[in-house]
């Protein structure tokens, strides 16, 4: 299997090692990236495994963010594993870090970044697993729009807790970034929502889970699912109305 992806390193990435040098933490700088790098490939290792297309994988000063080329309609038990797999990545190493050399620095950063990862922030792992859930209950826009919306509450708070309690520049420019990146996701959501319905007219998968729609609104379409629409006293097939979207010819 041929493995071709770009591998970018954020400006945000830079500012923070620069900053690392000038206070006399890069050894800490060093140790924290270490963590995240291990984080990081253990997502890597999980997708090429089960056989993601990756794009490009972005390295950031509190984490990676990894692009795929993949289908938005993908097994959502796949995207769980890929997810759960960084952080069992990050703790066995640490354990075996720790083994060899205990060092009470490394405690703080590990759990640290354990628990950052998990605030159901966009793009943080924490919201992509929220996601996951909201999507065995909710439409793909709902669902969506839940997560990011949700992430900018918490941000908000986070910023307000930051300003009054304890100002950190680092952290008020993690969490400036991340609403940047939520904001222009929101921006995305239609965008997202007709790749998708693209992928299902183009893919022609079948789906073990069937839903069935009151009306013709197709907003309310969930991932991984087939469904019917029921309006004017008749069903009608998913490919039916989502053709119509598009002004395509169904083939049979």
């Amino acid at each position: 299997m041929k493995i071709t992806f770009d591998i970018k390193i954020h400006i945000l990435y830079y500012l923070f090692a620069v900053l690392s040098i000038i206070t006399g933490l890069f050894k800490e700088f060093v140790m924290f990236n270490t963590l995240i790098l291990i984080h990081e490939i253990g997502h890597l290792l999980m997708a090429l495994f089960l056989d993601w297309k990756i794009e490009k994988i972005i390295i950031l000063p509190f984490g990676g963010l990894t692009i795929f080329n993949n289908s938005l309609d993908k097994p959502l038990f796949e995207e769980l594993l890929i997810l759960i797999t960084g952080p069992i990545f990050q703790i066995i190493f640490y354990y075996i870090w720790q083994s060899i050399s205990y060092n009470e620095l490394l405690v703080m950063y590990n759990w640290g970044i354990l628990l950052f990862n998990v605030l159901p922030i966009y793009p943080l792992d924490g919201s992509k697993i929220l996601n996951l859930l909201l999507l065995r209950f909710f439409p793909f826009i709902t669902s969506n729009l839940i997560t990011l919306y949700s992430s900018i509450f918490i941000i908000v708070i986070n910023i307000i807790l930051i300003i009054n309690y304890n100002f950190n520049l680092m952290l008020m420019i993690i969490f400036l970034f991340l609403l940047l990146k939520i904001i222009n996701e929101i921006k995305l959501i239609n965008f997202n929502f007709n790749y998708l319905i693209l992928e299902k007219l183009k893919n022609n998968r079948h789906y073990k889970k069937k839903r069935v729609i009151m009306g013709n609104e197709i907003k309310n379409i969930y991932r991984n699912c087939s469904h019917l629409f029921y309006f004017n006293n008749k069903y009608h097939l998913e490919k039916e109305i989502l053709c119509k979207r598009f002004d395509f010819t169904i083939k049979v």
